[in-house]
């Protein structure tokens, strides 16, 4: 049986994260932690401007560190501008009805969208009631809004050509959730270099962003009568599941098999994983998209952009030169 280590992620970020914002609220304010916390959350309404300074973040997948560490970023670039911010765990890969119409309750005046997608019929309702909204990590083409996002192609492209480099010619792609704007990318930056270095064939096998399916897909991988020797998988929780499925199978890592990931997340860098990956700057993108939410909602722009962050490969240990 696959372990499920959903839980262990969720608490072990989400707990870090309260620890972290809790304990520096307490140094500036000790004596208001409560109003502040949670009687401004919930009643910032000013009668003044008829403003709620309100801000809505919708995540789907809380296992993945990178959403809550993007999540700690997001609170204190908005604190800072006198935003609150009030979370929305998405149950579906669309934004459903019922979320957006809590959102709507809430009388938020902006929208930060991330792992969820949004569709023209809801993107449209929030226009109707004049919410801005910005795509954090993923964009939509045609959609009218901003977004920013990272280089995924680049992303892709430059591990394809570390992962060559290294001497590895029999290779596998384990995709996240196929639809999304981040894998996509990725996927095609990938193969992109692939066929540029005259590989022919390659294995993708499509998952979905969780430890399960990195654990199983790296199983089925392994077992296969063609051998692969270096694994590439759409993102770092992917990669650490494909990590402890093929260990499970007495292979070694980078021995027998090289793997790779995306996103740096900080559970990459642990000694039992030592992923090599490739970071986009988190806080820079948090940043561009804190700007350009505030400013729509300033009506300090008229024009929707887009942000593309750059990024940077992280070498580690868990990817091996390949012995001619």
């Amino acid at each position: 049986m696959v372990p499920n280590h959903r839980n262990f992620f969720f608490f072990f970020s989400v707990v870090n994260l309260l620890r972290r914002e809790v304990v520096n609220l307490e140094r500036r304010d000790p004596v208001n932690l409560f109003r502040r916390t949670v009687v401004n959350f919930t009643g910032a309404y000013s009668l003044s401007t008829k403003k709620t300074k309100l801000i809505g973040i919708v995540i789907r997948n809380f296992q993945n560190p990178f959403y809550t560490s993007a999540l700690s970023k997001f609170y204190h670039h908005l604190a800072l501008k006198g935003y609150h911010l009030i979370l929305i765990n998405a149950e579906n890969e669309l934004i459903q009805e019922k979320e957006i119409n809590q959102l709507l309750h809430y009388s938020v005046e902006g929208v930060i969208i991330t792992d969820a997608l949004l569709g023209s019929t809801e993107a449209e309702r929030f226009s109707r009631h004049n919410i801005s909204v910005v795509l954090f990590n993923r964009y939509v083409d045609n959609l009218k809004h901003n977004a920013v996002y990272g280089d995924d192609y680049l992303a892709g492209r430059q591990m394809a050509t570390y992962l060559t480099g290294m001497g590895h010619q029999s290779f596998a792609f384990i995709s996240g959730e196929t639809k999304s704007s981040t894998n996509i990318n990725r996927k095609r930056g990938f193969e992109d270099v692939l066929k540029e270095r005259g590989i022919k064939k390659w294995v993708v096998q499509e998952g979905a962003y969780s430890y399960e399916s990195g654990f199983k897909l790296a199983q089925e991988l392994m077992s296969r009568r063609e051998k692969i020797d270096c694994i590439f998988c759409a993102n770092d929780i992917i990669a650490i599941g494909a990590m402890e499925g093929i260990r499970k199978m007495g292979l070694r890592i980078p021995n027998d098999v090289s793997v790779a990931g995306c996103d740096n997340i900080y559970v990459s860098a642990w000694p039992s994983f030592s992923l090599t990956t490739w970071e986009h700057s988190t806080e820079e993108m948090v940043e561009e998209a804190v700007r350009l939410l505030v400013d729509e909602i300033a009506g300090e722009t008229k024009e929707y952009k887009t942000v593309v962050v750059k990024g940077s490969l992280v070498i580690r240990d868990s990817v091996a030169r390949k012995q001619a």
